[in-house]
């Protein structure tokens, strides 16, 4: 398999492997969204902190801006968790198909510390059902699965430049050791959520001036509480009442 890299000097190889050696799980917050896959879904402890002790790798994203890539000290994938950016945009381009099965991750470079920097722009599509967050916004050369349902995308100089998270509303849990909704997910559902991120981003933040108050009353009068009864999944349901909750007790008119 050819060298890649997730950032500067940052080296990896991946390697065909028969099946997804992951799940992965969608953590949908007011105040970040997280993709996670890895050991920390299944570890009891479940948790940034555990995983620091018994892993090399990027530094947690809530400290050094940097997506968290950790691995074992032979040098096998970990985990992964991937910060959800504010701004929307869309590519200039279709996205490749991803190669052909599954990947495993292997770090090869020297430094046991590095950073991953995040992605910056988001699109979430309710129709094709994938959350891709990306830097660059010409397609990509190459997309690899590397677990269930995720995918990384490598630009032309075979540096990280993105990733795809497929069905992303399937898989929203509330914690990493979360159990997910088994109910179906409909259009509709899908719809409120594309509605919260089209909303609630830099891009319609910039169109009001910054004013957040503003823009979370557009938000909660769009997303009203009866489309929200009708989201599929009392999980899918509770996060987002949760979430816009959240919002107005910060910034919504206190008598909405």
């Amino acid at each position: 398999m050819k060298n890649l890299l997730l950032a500067e000097n940052i080296g990896i190889k991946l390697f065909p492997v028969p099946r997804p050696t992951s799940d992965t799980k969608f953590l949908f917050e007011s105040s970040v969204s997280l993709v996670a896959c890895g050991k920390i879904l299944t570890e009891g402890d479940g948790t940034v902190r555990s995983l620091l002790s018994e892993s090399i790798g990027s530094d947690p994203w809530f400290t050094d801006n940097s997506d968290f890539f950790r691995f074992q000290h032979s040098g096998e994938l970990h985990s992964l968790i991937l910060k959800v950016p504010p701004e929307n945009a869309l590519l200039n381009s279709s996205l490749p198909q991803p190669q052909d099965g599954y990947f495993s991750v292997r770090l090869t470079s020297e430094e046991k510390v590095f950073t991953v920097p995040p992605q910056i722009y988001r699109n979430f599509d309710p129709v094709r059902r994938t959350l891709h967050c990306f830097t660059r916004t010409t397609a990509s050369e190459t997309v690899y699965r590397i677990a269930s349902n995720l995918s990384l995308v490598f630009d032309d100089s075979n540096v990280l430049s993105g990733w795809i998270f497929y069905q992303p509303l399937e898989n929203i849990t509330d914690s990493y050791l979360g159990t997910k909704d088994t109910d179906a997910v409909d259009d509709a559902t899908y719809k409120v959520f594309s509605d919260y991120y089209r909303i609630f981003s830099d891009n319609e933040l910039e169109t009001y001036d910054d004013d957040l108050e503003v823009l979370v009353a557009k938000l909660l009068s769009e997303i009203s509480s009866e489309r929200i009864s009708r989201i599929a999944g009392p999980t899918r349901r509770r996060l987002m009442e949760e979430a816009l909750r959240d919002l107005q007790d910060y910034w919504g008119p206190q008598d909405a």
